[in-house]
């Protein structure tokens, strides 16, 4: 009895440091400065407020971002320094929210001409002072999507394309990956703002094993012999409802620095395909294994 009374003190003392850590970190997190100019402000990984920097916006759609301030300012001398992208204050308020003494204002974009802009202005106080000079730099794409096409021999299994003219927005999206042949080329052409760093390919070989393969861009593709089983034993087993050949891209936005990659690890005593994906920006990183997968083609 005296050594379950000692076991359940150090349980609750360790989950009493816990909580306590846990309010600790929680207090660290940094909170705003009343007066003090963010824009678009978002949190770390390491719990500090950050401005943001960068953005992106699609043609022909309108994206706005708050910018907090002190009660009163305003912001002055908006720039753009280019044509295809405008840039206006839609909304200001020096209300004072939850009994903090700030304002802020929104700004709005519009971008008409893919490309980078840098915006540039001035928060300026009542007495006429310059507060702060801020910047972002904008990115204006025709569309977001990773890839704008990929293609398998001869076969589209995917298409997202934009035109963007004379004032009117083109949408393309098509997706078809019930594919014919035993093998083909892979050809995967990334949007703009965005580069193909790796291709993992996971398909069933004739005996049912689940084989994983590292090819390029270009590289040929060798569709699954047969179905994968979920569950065997001795008296029965279940399979997949087709043939699927499942294909992990990696990639990186070069503007924005952002990174997703694939690789082929042991996991749970097994093969799998290990997907990390790590935000430049907040310095966060999401690990998962055998998820997210780019394309699934497929046979019966």
């Amino acid at each position: 009895m005296k050594s379950l009374k000692t076991i359940l003190s150090s349980v609750f003392a360790m989950l009493a440091v816990c909580f306590l850590f846990a309010n600790v970190m929680m207090v660290q997190a940094e909170e705003r400065v009343d007066g003090k100019v963010y824009v678009a402000p978002y949190e770390n990984v390491k719990g500090k407020l950050k401005d943001t920097t960068k953005l992106r916006v699609l043609t022909d759609e309108f994206k706005s971002i708050r910018i907090h301030h002190g009660a009163g300012d305003k912001i002055q001398k908006l720039k753009v320094n280019k044509k295809g992208l405008s840039a206006a204050v839609t909304t200001y308020s020096s209300d004072n929210i939850t009994s903090r003494d700030y304002g802020y204002s929104y700004l709005e974009f519009y971008g008409t001409k893919p490309g980078k802009y840098k915006v540039s202005f001035s928060v300026v106080g009542v007495d006429g002072k310059t507060v702060a000079k801020k910047s972002i730099t904008v990115q204006v794409v025709h569309s977001n999507a990773t890839f704008k096409k990929i293609s398998f021999g001869s076969q589209v299994v995917q298409l997202n394309t934009v035109t963007f003219k004379n004032g009117t927005k083109k949408i393309v999206n098509k997706s078809n990956t019930k594919v014919k042949g035993s093998s083909g080329v892979l050809r995967v052409t990334p949007n703009s703002q965005y580069k193909v760093t790796g291709i993992i390919v996971e398909y069933v070989d004739k005996n049912g094993k689940l084989v994983y393969k590292k090819i390029k861009n270009g590289g040929t593709v060798t569709l699954s012999k047969t179905y994968s089983r979920i569950e065997k034993s001795t008296t029965s087993y279940s399979r997949s409802s087709k043939k699927y050949t499942t294909l992990y891209i990696s990639y990186k936005d070069t503007f924005f620095g952002d990174t997703c990659k694939y690789s082929i690890v042991k996991n749970r005593g097994r093969k799998e395909v290990k997907r990390v994906y790590k935000n430049a920006q907040t310095g966060r990183t999401e690990v998962s294994y055998s998820q997210y997968s780019s394309v699934d083609l497929w046979q019966y």
